[in-house]
């Protein structure tokens, strides 16, 4: 994990190095990585959205399933509630090493849709879903403000 220290705050964010190629991006020295207790490193508070210095694309990123999603403008990017000192940059390398986010959800409603491009396509049932090959693991919860961002397609049968 990087441990990065935000400009403005002080305030330390960690974030996964999640490829040898993203390390090497970032100039980084094998030889200088430290061990730290998982209580330590438990301190920092995980960094959940990332930018690269050269794109203004904002994601929020879930880590341990490795999944990404773009939040697509400021207002919902607010909507969420998010602090712009809440951004990490990192490098290209880190960001292609999320999946997109296809399946996405509204806290508290039982639809999943399917995210393909711009379009929602809402599954009929859990059955439906599975059918298609997908797992309930993959399902990120996104605001209500995101979820109108998107058009609506055609119901996955």
């Amino acid at each position: 994990c990087k441990v990065q220290q935000q400009q403005n705050k002080h305030l330390v964010k960690r974030h996964a190095i999640m490829s040898p190629a993203a390390f090497v991006g970032y100039s980084y020295d094998w030889k200088a990585i430290q061990i730290i207790s998982q209580q330590e490193l438990a301190s920092y508070a995980p960094a959940v959205l990332i930018r690269t210095p050269n794109n203004p694309t904002v994601y929020y990123v879930d880590t341990p399933r490795r999944l990404k999603i773009a939040l697509p403008n400021e207002a919902i990017f607010n909507a969420y509630g998010y602090q712009w000192s809440d951004v990490v940059y990192v490098n290209q390398e880190d960001v292609n090493s999320y999946f997109s986010a296809d399946l996405v959800k509204e806290s508290g409603s039982p639809t999943v849709y399917q995210l393909e491009q711009s379009t929602l396509h809402p599954f009929v049932s859990g059955e439906a879903l599975t059918s298609q090959g997908y797992s309930f693991n993959q399902v990120l919860t996104i605001n209500k403000y995101h979820l109108g961002y998107f058009n609506r397609g055609d119901l996955i049968q």
